[in-house]
């Protein structure tokens, strides 16, 4: 009869290189001071793309407001110069729109 030390070799040897699996890939992972540094690293680079997006973000959307009060002045300057509109210089003339079908 074996002894139980032999009986169990092929299993324990098994978990014994399971477990070595194991801290061998804890060993691999980097450890709180690196994980901190690389936190540490990116807020910073985070941060400095705040810094650089938000201004551009705003500027962005002053030249959208602009852009859109010229385009709401430019079409109201627009609709005054058509035919009977506010600054139209004919007075008491009517329009007749030779592509209207009545």
């Amino acid at each position: 009869m074996p002894a139980w030390n032999e009986q169990y070799a092929h299993v324990s040897n098994a978990a014994g290189a399971s477990a070595r699996r194991v801290f061998v890939n804890i060993g691999r992972q980097p450890n709180f001071f690196a994980r901190f540094l690389i936190f540490l690293i990116a807020a910073a680079v985070f941060g400095l793309l705040l810094l650089i997006m938000i201004p551009v973000m705003i500027i962005g959307a002053f030249g959208l407001g602009l852009l859109w009060v010229y385009a709401s002045v430019r079409s109201l300057f627009s609709r005054a110069k058509e035919p009977n509109g506010v600054l139209d210089p004919r007075q008491n003339v009517r329009v007749i729109r030779r592509d209207d079908q009545d």
